[in-house]
């Protein structure tokens, strides 16, 4: 535990309201603090992480908003979360339709690696074909979740999970969006043979939403 200013990504609900019982409303540029003797990680403080995949795995609720933020007085650090008495959100935008496009791009860099392994299973690529379409409103929100609950089908026919990314890929919440990246990298991994696919897959995904989270702030 020390002081120190960290630059961290955090995730706020739609209304911009902080949890954990505290109801105050953030705004863009204002410091909040909180007593930092109280400080405990997941119960009491102003939290953040490093990289943005690591916030977004805490996100279950829909409409985020991403914020980059700097965490600063009383800090306690873990490797995927940190929590502080000081947060002051530096920039933000409400990030749903980031995370879609984000989604389809993680589904279409592993369908490759999955086909070469089944090639006559079509219905992950179907799914993520489908997520292609709805974002660019050529279907609708119902077509979407039948080509994903196929997709989903196609775990259970495969008696394995390797289809579960494009499933999630599929569904609206952020939170599915990290379960989407959680195992396409493993699927990445797997394809592989080798750890350093693991993590290799995790830092490009969490690259590749930091650009495009980045990029529209």
């Amino acid at each position: 535990m020390e002081t120190k200013e960290i630059l961290a990504w955090h995730f706020l609900r739609g209304d911009k309201k902080l949890g954990y019982e505290d109801k105050r409303i953030v705004a863009l540029g204002e410091t909040i603090t909180v007593e930092p003797d109280k400080l405990e990680m997941c119960k009491f403080g102003l939290h953040g992480s490093k990289k943005i995949l690591d916030a977004l795995s805490f996100v279950y609720w829909e409409n985020a908003i991403a914020c980059r933020v700097k965490l600063g007085g009383r800090v306690i650090e873990k490797e995927d979360k940190i929590v502080a008495s000081e947060r002051t959100v530096i920039s933000w935008f409400e990030c749903a339709r980031i995370l879609h496009e984000f989604a389809y791009r993680v589904g279409e860099d592993v369908l490759p690696i999955f086909e070469k392994t089944y090639p006559k299973e079509d219905r992950p690529r179907k799914a993520i074909e489908a997520k292609r379409l709805w974002l660019d409103g050529k279907i609708s929100i119902e077509d979407l979740h039948a080509a994903s609950d196929a997709a989903f089908s196609a775990t259970v026919t495969l008696r394995n999970c390797t289809a579960w990314y494009a499933w999630y890929a599929t569904r609206g919440s952020p939170l599915s969006t990290w379960y989407a990246t959680w195992y396409a990298a493993w699927y990445a991994w797997t394809g592989a043979g080798a750890d350093t696919a693991w993590f290799g897959a995790k830092d490009k995904y969490n690259r590749w939403l930091e650009e495009m989270v980045l990029a529209n702030m």
